[in-house]
Protein backbone atom coordinates (compact mmCIF):
# COMPACT_ATOMS: atom_id res chain seq x y z
CA UNK A 1 0.00 0.00 0.00
CA UNK A 2 1.43 3.44 -0.83
CA UNK A 3 1.98 5.83 2.06
CA UNK A 4 0.18 8.98 2.92
CA UNK A 5 1.86 11.85 3.81
CA UNK A 6 0.02 15.24 5.25
CA UNK A 7 1.24 17.36 2.25
CA UNK A 8 0.73 20.67 5.15
CA UNK A 9 3.49 18.99 7.22
CA UNK A 10 7.04 21.35 6.81
CA UNK A 11 8.82 17.96 7.06
CA UNK A 12 6.64 17.00 3.75
CA UNK A 13 7.87 20.01 2.15
CA UNK A 14 11.15 19.87 3.22
CA UNK A 15 11.76 16.68 1.53
CA UNK A 16 9.34 16.79 -1.52
CA UNK A 17 9.93 19.42 -4.44
CA UNK A 18 6.59 21.72 -4.46
CA UNK A 19 6.18 21.37 -8.11
CA UNK A 20 6.23 17.65 -8.35
CA UNK A 21 3.23 15.55 -8.10
CA UNK A 22 2.97 13.83 -4.37
CA UNK A 23 1.50 10.70 -6.01
CA UNK A 24 4.75 10.00 -7.61
CA UNK A 25 6.65 10.11 -4.74
CA UNK A 26 4.48 8.33 -2.33
CA UNK A 27 5.89 5.64 -3.62
CA UNK A 28 9.17 6.18 -4.97
CA UNK A 29 10.60 7.62 -2.31
CA UNK A 30 13.75 6.47 -2.97
CA UNK A 31 13.93 8.47 -5.81
CA UNK A 32 14.20 12.43 -3.89
CA UNK A 33 17.63 12.50 -3.82
CA UNK A 34 17.70 12.25 -8.02
CA UNK A 35 15.75 15.54 -7.84
CA UNK A 36 17.87 17.42 -5.26
CA UNK A 37 20.98 18.07 -6.21
CA UNK A 38 22.98 21.22 -7.32
CA UNK A 39 21.22 22.12 -11.03
CA UNK A 40 17.78 20.50 -11.46
CA UNK A 41 16.30 20.26 -15.26
CA UNK A 42 14.27 23.09 -15.85
CA UNK A 43 11.81 20.65 -16.57
CA UNK A 44 11.41 18.80 -13.32
CA UNK A 45 11.05 22.48 -11.17
CA UNK A 46 8.29 23.87 -13.22
CA UNK A 47 6.23 21.03 -14.46
CA UNK A 48 5.77 17.38 -12.97
CA UNK A 49 6.91 13.72 -13.55
CA UNK A 50 4.06 13.21 -16.41
CA UNK A 51 5.88 16.11 -18.28
CA UNK A 52 8.21 13.20 -19.50
CA UNK A 53 6.96 9.75 -17.71
CA UNK A 54 3.71 7.70 -18.44
CA UNK A 55 1.32 7.31 -15.17
CA UNK A 56 1.33 3.70 -14.54
CA UNK A 57 -0.30 0.87 -12.96
CA UNK A 58 0.72 -0.72 -9.29
CA UNK A 59 2.51 -2.57 -11.11
CA UNK A 60 4.99 -0.25 -11.77
CA UNK A 61 6.48 -0.19 -15.45
CA UNK A 62 8.76 3.07 -16.11
CA UNK A 63 7.82 4.26 -19.66
CA UNK A 64 8.52 7.88 -21.23
CA UNK A 65 6.12 9.71 -23.44
CA UNK A 66 8.33 9.72 -26.17
CA UNK A 67 11.53 8.07 -26.54
CA UNK A 68 15.18 9.83 -25.70
CA UNK A 69 16.29 11.85 -27.72
CA UNK A 70 12.73 12.82 -29.29
CA UNK A 71 11.49 13.36 -25.91
CA UNK A 72 14.35 15.77 -25.02
CA UNK A 73 14.23 17.34 -28.58
CA UNK A 74 10.70 18.26 -27.74
CA UNK A 75 11.75 20.80 -25.43
CA UNK A 76 15.63 21.69 -26.32
CA UNK A 77 14.97 22.41 -30.16
CA UNK A 78 18.09 24.18 -29.85
CA UNK A 79 21.42 21.66 -29.42
CA UNK A 80 24.12 24.24 -30.02
CA UNK A 81 27.60 23.29 -28.32
CA UNK A 82 28.58 19.91 -28.63
CA UNK A 83 32.03 21.10 -29.73
CA UNK A 84 29.92 21.42 -33.10
CA UNK A 85 29.24 17.35 -33.31
CA UNK A 86 25.89 16.48 -34.54
CA UNK A 87 24.34 14.84 -31.22
CA UNK A 88 20.72 14.52 -32.95
CA UNK A 89 20.60 11.15 -32.44
CA UNK A 90 22.24 10.15 -29.96
CA UNK A 91 20.70 9.16 -26.26
CA UNK A 92 21.46 12.26 -24.38
CA UNK A 93 20.91 10.54 -20.97
CA UNK A 94 24.18 8.70 -21.93
CA UNK A 95 25.68 12.05 -20.41
CA UNK A 96 23.25 14.02 -18.87
CA UNK A 97 21.33 13.46 -16.21
CA UNK A 98 17.37 14.17 -16.88
CA UNK A 99 16.28 14.90 -13.17
CA UNK A 100 19.27 17.21 -11.27
CA UNK A 101 22.87 17.14 -11.13
CA UNK A 102 25.81 18.54 -9.23
CA UNK A 103 27.44 19.40 -12.60
CA UNK A 104 26.56 22.09 -14.99
CA UNK A 105 24.46 21.14 -17.76
CA UNK A 106 23.27 18.11 -15.63
CA UNK A 107 26.36 15.99 -17.14
CA UNK A 108 26.89 12.76 -14.62
CA UNK A 109 29.49 13.18 -12.16
CA UNK A 110 32.18 10.69 -13.59
CA UNK A 111 33.53 12.21 -17.17
CA UNK A 112 36.35 10.63 -19.35
CA UNK A 113 38.68 13.24 -19.47
CA UNK A 114 38.91 13.76 -23.30
CA UNK A 115 35.26 14.12 -22.83
CA UNK A 116 35.80 17.11 -19.83
CA UNK A 117 38.75 18.48 -21.57
CA UNK A 118 36.63 18.83 -24.79
CA UNK A 119 39.11 16.89 -26.99
CA UNK A 120 37.07 15.11 -28.80
CA UNK A 121 39.05 15.17 -32.04
CA UNK A 122 41.12 12.60 -29.96
CA UNK A 123 38.87 9.66 -30.43
CA UNK A 124 36.79 11.24 -33.33
CA UNK A 125 37.52 12.99 -36.45
CA UNK A 126 37.00 16.71 -35.90
CA UNK A 127 34.15 17.85 -36.10
CA UNK A 128 34.16 19.31 -39.89
CA UNK A 129 35.02 16.03 -40.99
CA UNK A 130 32.69 14.78 -43.47
CA UNK A 131 31.88 11.85 -40.99
CA UNK A 132 32.64 13.75 -37.65
CA UNK A 133 31.36 11.06 -35.40
CA UNK A 134 33.78 8.45 -36.68
CA UNK A 135 36.64 7.04 -34.60
CA UNK A 136 40.48 7.69 -35.55
CA UNK A 137 41.19 3.99 -35.13
CA UNK A 138 39.70 0.47 -35.05
CA UNK A 139 37.23 0.27 -31.89
CA UNK A 140 38.98 -2.37 -30.56
CA UNK A 141 42.29 -0.53 -30.36
CA UNK A 142 41.36 3.20 -29.71
CA UNK A 143 41.39 3.04 -25.49
CA UNK A 144 44.62 1.56 -25.89
CA UNK A 145 45.88 4.37 -27.77
CA UNK A 146 45.79 5.98 -24.18
CA UNK A 147 45.51 3.39 -21.79
CA UNK A 148 48.49 1.47 -23.52
CA UNK A 149 49.62 0.30 -19.97
CA UNK A 150 46.73 -2.17 -19.93
CA UNK A 151 47.46 -4.08 -23.41
CA UNK A 152 50.11 -6.66 -22.65
CA UNK A 153 48.27 -7.02 -18.76
CA UNK A 154 44.72 -7.69 -20.36
CA UNK A 155 46.44 -10.66 -22.63
CA UNK A 156 47.63 -12.90 -19.69
CA UNK A 157 45.47 -15.90 -18.26
CA UNK A 158 41.73 -16.36 -19.13
CA UNK A 159 40.23 -12.92 -20.30
CA UNK A 160 36.98 -11.95 -20.55
CA UNK A 161 35.20 -12.01 -23.48
CA UNK A 162 34.40 -8.30 -23.90
CA UNK A 163 38.16 -7.67 -22.92
CA UNK A 164 39.82 -10.20 -25.70
CA UNK A 165 37.62 -8.73 -28.93
CA UNK A 166 38.35 -4.90 -27.37
CA UNK A 167 34.76 -4.36 -26.65
CA UNK A 168 35.42 -1.48 -23.69
CA UNK A 169 32.02 0.33 -23.88
CA UNK A 170 30.41 -3.08 -23.49
CA UNK A 171 31.03 -2.27 -19.90
CA UNK A 172 32.47 1.40 -19.81
CA UNK A 173 30.77 4.33 -21.13
CA UNK A 174 33.07 6.21 -23.51
CA UNK A 175 31.84 9.90 -22.47
CA UNK A 176 30.17 10.09 -18.98
CA UNK A 177 28.77 7.84 -16.55
CA UNK A 178 27.09 7.78 -13.26
CA UNK A 179 29.61 5.36 -11.50
CA UNK A 180 33.46 5.13 -11.25
CA UNK A 181 35.78 3.75 -14.03
CA UNK A 182 32.91 5.04 -15.99
CA UNK A 183 31.07 1.58 -15.96
CA UNK A 184 27.62 1.58 -17.50
CA UNK A 185 25.79 0.46 -14.24
CA UNK A 186 26.32 -0.37 -10.76
CA UNK A 187 26.92 -3.70 -9.45
CA UNK A 188 25.69 -6.31 -9.69
CA UNK A 189 23.39 -5.29 -12.70
CA UNK A 190 26.45 -4.29 -15.00
CA UNK A 191 27.60 -7.92 -14.73
CA UNK A 192 23.49 -9.08 -15.02
CA UNK A 193 23.67 -6.89 -18.07
CA UNK A 194 24.98 -9.97 -19.96
CA UNK A 195 24.87 -12.75 -17.35
CA UNK A 196 21.24 -12.45 -17.33
CA UNK A 197 21.55 -16.74 -16.49
CA UNK A 198 22.50 -15.54 -12.97
CA UNK A 199 19.28 -13.53 -11.97
CA UNK A 200 17.64 -16.80 -10.99
CA UNK A 201 20.76 -16.67 -7.95
CA UNK A 202 19.86 -13.66 -6.62
CA UNK A 203 15.54 -14.66 -5.90
CA UNK A 204 16.79 -17.68 -3.67
CA UNK A 205 15.96 -17.86 0.10
CA UNK A 206 19.43 -17.35 0.69
CA UNK A 207 21.87 -15.42 -1.25
CA UNK A 208 25.57 -14.77 -0.19
CA UNK A 209 26.23 -11.26 1.06
CA UNK A 210 28.85 -10.56 -2.09
CA UNK A 211 26.71 -11.77 -4.90
CA UNK A 212 23.87 -9.33 -3.48
CA UNK A 213 26.15 -6.17 -3.19
CA UNK A 214 29.06 -6.64 -6.01
CA UNK A 215 30.55 -9.22 -8.39
CA UNK A 216 34.23 -8.00 -8.17
CA UNK A 217 33.99 -8.80 -4.57
CA UNK A 218 35.10 -12.13 -6.24
CA UNK A 219 35.47 -11.54 -9.90
CA UNK A 220 38.11 -9.89 -11.78
CA UNK A 221 36.26 -7.64 -14.85
CA UNK A 222 38.90 -8.46 -17.21
CA UNK A 223 41.23 -11.23 -16.53
CA UNK A 224 42.81 -13.61 -14.21
CA UNK A 225 44.91 -16.51 -14.33
CA UNK A 226 42.39 -18.04 -12.05
CA UNK A 227 39.49 -20.36 -13.29
CA UNK A 228 35.88 -18.62 -13.58
CA UNK A 229 37.92 -14.98 -13.15
CA UNK A 230 38.54 -15.14 -9.39
CA UNK A 231 40.86 -12.95 -7.83
CA UNK A 232 42.57 -15.65 -6.10
CA UNK A 233 41.96 -19.48 -4.96
CA UNK A 234 38.75 -20.21 -3.87
CA UNK A 235 39.77 -21.38 -0.13
CA UNK A 236 42.01 -18.22 -0.47
CA UNK A 237 39.20 -16.10 -1.28
CA UNK A 238 36.74 -17.61 1.01
CA UNK A 239 39.01 -17.26 3.71
CA UNK A 240 39.44 -13.14 3.06
CA UNK A 241 36.29 -12.65 4.28
CA UNK A 242 35.96 -15.84 6.56
CA UNK A 243 38.80 -15.47 8.85
CA UNK A 244 37.45 -17.70 11.98
CA UNK A 245 38.21 -20.45 8.93
CA UNK A 246 41.96 -19.82 8.63
CA UNK A 247 44.26 -22.61 9.82
CA UNK A 248 46.29 -21.54 12.93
Amino acid sequence: MAMIFNQSCDLYKSYFPKTMLPSCFDCHSDKIEDFNKKFKHLGVDIDNCLKCHKRHSLVPKLELVEEVPKLCLSCHTSVSGHSKYPVLESNCQNCHNPHSADNKKLLNDFQHSPFKEKECDSCHQGAEASDPLKLNVEESQLCYECHDDKKDEFKVGNIHAPVEEGDCIACHNSHVSISKSLVKYSQPKLCLNCHSDHKDYLKARYVHKPVIENCLNCHNPHNSEKDMLLDKDIIELCQGCHEEHKKT
